[in-house]
């Protein structure tokens, strides 16, 4: 019966030898992985395009609609006017970098799926922001209302 039990013990012993350093492996590896990462990473990812993305040539074909829920009043809204139809947006504010109307844009087209040169740089679109004309480079702010119409 003793022997029984001295090996019970020690079975269990290299069990949790095991799954101590498993644990320790992963902890330490995810550890490593993790200080090593930088924000700029992510925002590459985020940024980036795919390349198996297919850009639409239209900024309306799609729409973000509701209410970001855990961002509070920490949102903007981003109506899209083309000529044909339009596209309502709204934004966390979380996801833009930089907080310019022109990052708004950015994030917007990497969500929806099309070129934000064509609304930036295209010259054939305008854009407001809460009722006033401005350029790409205006800061944005909570609960901003932004206009963008095709000419």
């Amino acid at each position: 019966m003793k022997r029984e039990i001295e090996a019970g013990f020690n079975w269990f012993g290299y069990l949790m030898f095991f799954y101590v350093g498993a644990g320790l492996i992963i902890g330490g590896g995810l550890y490593f992985i993790r200080s090593r990462a930088r924000k700029s990473d992510f925002n590459s990812l985020i940024d980036s395009a795919s390349k198996w993305q297919q850009l639409s040539n239209n900024p309306c074909k799609f729409q973000i609609q509701g209410e970001p829920g855990d961002s509070g009043k920490n949102y903007i809204k981003i109506r899209l006017n083309c000529k044909n139809s339009h596209s309502d947006n709204t934004l966390s504010l979380n996801a833009i970098e930089p907080l310019t109307l022109g990052g708004a844009i950015k994030t917007l087209a990497s969500v929806n799926m099309f070129d934000a040169e064509t609304i930036i740089n295209g010259g054939h679109w305008e854009c407001e922001l809460n009722n006033k004309v401005m350029n790409t480079e205006t800061v944005i702010s909570p609960m901003s209302q932004i206009n963008c119409y095709e000419n």
